[in-house]
């Protein structure tokens, strides 16, 4: 079981862990209906986040508005951990099913269903510096600050100028890749 071997000691509990997957997993789908990629910008690198927004911007750029509702996680299972160097990466799959559908301008689906759920599968990759100890996954205040999280687009907080697009402090989501 990988998550007994290698990781157990470096990621609280397998329970807490799935937990922060599934919020930024329903942030990062959050972020197409807003078509705005700062909701799960302070969770994303910065290469991430970049090829995230410019996703975003093509769907925005369309001639209907993409919707993604009634979004829910199925499961989550480990797949993957390795260590690189300095960092630890981390890969689960995320089965999900949501209703994923477009409307024109007088609501008329152009595809899709408002009726129907699909089922969604991702990878997830997480990455942090090689031996840091989580603690527990808050996703709503600053761990520089302790203020709610509010970010620019480069991922300092507006605040005190703390650096989140970073794996210095915990675990940051490094790549997503869709199955499905």
């Amino acid at each position: 079981m990988l998550f007994g071997k290698a990781v157990h000691k470096y990621v609280l509990e397998k329970d807490d862990f799935f937990e922060f997957v599934n919020k930024i997993y329903l942030l990062y789908e959050e972020s197409f209906n807003r078509q705005n990629g700062l909701v799960v910008r302070p969770f994303m690198l910065d290469e991430l986040y970049f090829k995230h927004r410019l996703a975003i911007n093509e769907i925005s750029n369309k001639d209907y508005k993409e919707r993604r509702s009634w979004v829910k996680v199925k499961s989550i299972d480990f797949c993957n951990y390795r260590v690189v160097d300095e960092e630890e990466y981390l890969t689960v799959l995320v089965c999900s099913k949501m209703k994923r559908y477009g409307l024109d301008d007088t609501n008329y689906v152009v595809f899709g269903s408002k009726d129907e759920f699909v089922d969604c599968r991702y990878t997830l990759t997480f990455v942090r510096k090689y031996g840091i100890l989580s603690k527990a996954f808050n996703l709503d205040n600053c761990i520089g600050c302790g203020q709610s999280i509010k970010i620019n687009d480069e991922g300092v907080c507006l605040h005190c100028g703390n650096d989140y697009a970073t794996s210095e402090y915990g675990w940051i989501l490094s790549d997503v890749d869709i199955k499905s």
